[in-house]
């Protein structure tokens, strides 16, 4: 095992420096990352469903649209750090998505990863005035 042997720079030359004897780190596996499909349709600002059903567990192709948009928009942000920014696009999906079922099956189609899906028990408990919350 070789040894790197590294010498501190001064600001004074004429200044000996001690040295520092580092051992060379350990290599560590690369971490990938998925890109996401970019989003093609915009639902921020829309009203929310108004056509909420607790005895459906069907959605329309409109409704079903929304979702799975809110959702898309969720997974684009997926791996950021903006707390503020990632619990919006998770509310949204709560707030399009008339139902549990609508809920579930387009964060599927979506390709959410299931700590997504696993985190709807601690928002039904803050959010729980929600289509989805409602109807789970």
């Amino acid at each position: 095992m070789a040894l790197l042997t590294i010498a501190a720079c001064g600001a004074n030359s004429n200044t000996a420096a001690p040295a520092t004897t580092v051992a060379p780190s350990t290599t560590v596996a690369a971490v990938t990352t998925t890109e996401w499909p970019p989003v093609t349709t915009h639902q921020w600002g829309s009203s929310q469903v108004s056509s909420y059903d607790p005895s459906s567990s069907t959605a329309s192709a409109t409704q079903a649209s929304a979702c799975l948009s809110a959702w898309q928009s969720l997974l684009n942000v997926y791996d950021t750090l903006d707390n503020d920014l990632f619990d919006r696009r998770y509310n949204a999906t709560l707030d399009k998505c008339v139902n549990y079922k609508t809920w579930n099956d387009q964060a599927g189609v979506a390709g959410a990863p299931s700590g997504a899906t696993k985190m709807l028990t601690a928002a039904c408990m803050l959010y729980g005035s929600n289509p989805v919350c409602r109807d789970r």
